[in-house]
């Protein structure tokens, strides 16, 4: 009867990850539709052209792994380049944080600006703490610290795919976090989206440590784990969802053993 309700569960999940696929594919086409149809056109020639030549991807593939570290050599560059020759364009809420912490705005302003958006209080107190120290050149400081960020998480979650995972695993991790988002601007981001990138790493990490079934529950693993997941949701509370994941998929492959474990 548990097994025929796990079954049953399983379908209707996979059923819902098949219409949010849906969705979103409708969404990406509506966007591509709004930039141009030669946009829709342009992938659907690269994803037709890319199934056609998947063996050259192979090779691809193979190749990257076996240079991985001039790989994100290659992503530092880039991302020193852009730091240095882009216009950072600071917009929406990450603008109005960012002014009142190196002082561009009435101190009033910021005041009622955070009153009404504490969520974006340990943004303001990060900028401000740069400000304080190296005036107007925090924002170059603060930029540093997005590369390191974003580095350090692609190295983090590769050991981690190694070591919780295998080889294959730990590549595709790496090329595709590396491709994504190391060359990309996404460090550009003055806001609270890459500060908590290797501290999500870490939360990974330490929980899958803790369920590993060949080491005993470790009580300090698991105070640092709360402390670091009560850390990264401080910075950035929609991080919550990497530990609601975490424990959802643990849930569903009803891994129930582990989970008493951790709840004894």
């Amino acid at each position: 009867m548990l097994s025929k309700s796990k079954r049953i569960l399983f379908g209707m999940l996979h059923v819902v990850m098949l219409l949010v696929m849906v969705h979103w594919f409708l969404i990406s086409v509506t966007y591509l539709r709004e930039i141009s149809w030669l946009a829709i056109l342009g992938a659907g020639l690269l994803f037709l052209l890319a199934w056609l030549k998947r063996d050259g991807l192979k090779s691809a593939f193979a190749w990257l792994t076996r240079h991985k570290k001039g790989f994100l050599l290659g992503a530092l560059v880039f991302q020193l380049i852009v730091m240095v020759c882009a216009e950072l364009f600071i917009r929406r809420d990450a603008a109005v944080v960012f002014k009142g912490a190196f002082d561009l705005l009435k101190q009033s302003s910021i005041t009622n600006y955070l009153s009404r958006n504490p969520n974006n209080i340990p943004l303001f107190l990060y900028e401000k703490f740069f400000y304080v120290l190296f005036g107007s050149s925090g924002l170059w400081v603060m930029q540093a610290l997005n590369i390191l960020y974003v580095n350090l998480g692609a190295v983090l979650l590769y050991k981690l795919s190694q070591k919780h995972f295998n080889q294959k695993t730990a590549d595709l991790v790496y090329l595709f976090y590396v491709s994504l988002i190391c060359y990309s601007p996404y460090f550009y981001s003055m806001y609270t989206d890459i500060p908590p990138l290797p501290l999500n790493a870490l939360q990974l990490w330490w929980a899958l440590d803790l369920l590993k079934e060949d080491q005993a529950v470790s009580w300090k693993k698991i105070v640092g784990l709360g402390i670091l997941s009560g850390v990264n949701m401080l910075i950035r509370p929609t991080t919550i969802i990497v530990m609601i994941a975490f424990w959802a998929v643990l849930f569903f492959r009803g891994n129930w053993k582990a989970l008493a474990r951790l709840l004894r």
